[in-house]
C-alpha cells in the first residue's frame, strides 16, 4: 500500500477543500481510525507555529456502518380507528 506525506495545508490544496476547517474535518477521522500518523513536524516560513506532517495511504475506503446496524425487514403496522 502506498503512503504519502502530507500536513492537513497540504491535504487541503491536493484534495481541493473549501477551507483549513474541512481538511482538519477529514484528517481527524483518518486519525480516529488510525489511518493517519503523525511522523514529524515542519517548521514555519518565520514565526508560527509548526505544522504536523501525517502518514496517510494514498487510497482510503470508509465504510460508516456494518450491515448488521441496519434491519434488513421492517414492518410497519398501522392502528385503524373504529367507529
Amino acid at each position: 500500500m502506498k503512503k504519502i506525506r502530507v500536513t492537513t495545508n497540504e491535504l487541503r490544496v491536493i484534495k481541493g477543500f473549501k477551507n483549513q476547517v474541512e481538511a482538519n474535518g477529514v484528517m481527524n477521522l483518518l486519525r480516529s481510525t488510525g489511518n493517519a500518523v503523525e511522523v514529524g513536524k515542519k517548521k514555519p516560513e518565520g514565526r508560527g507555529k509548526p505544522s504536523i506532517i501525517y502518514e496517510i495511504p494514498q487510497t482510503i475506503t470508509i465504510k460508516m456502518f456494518k450491515d448488521s446496524d441496519f434491519p434488513t425487514e421492517v414492518k410497519i403496522e398501522a392502528e385503524t380507528e373504529e367507529a
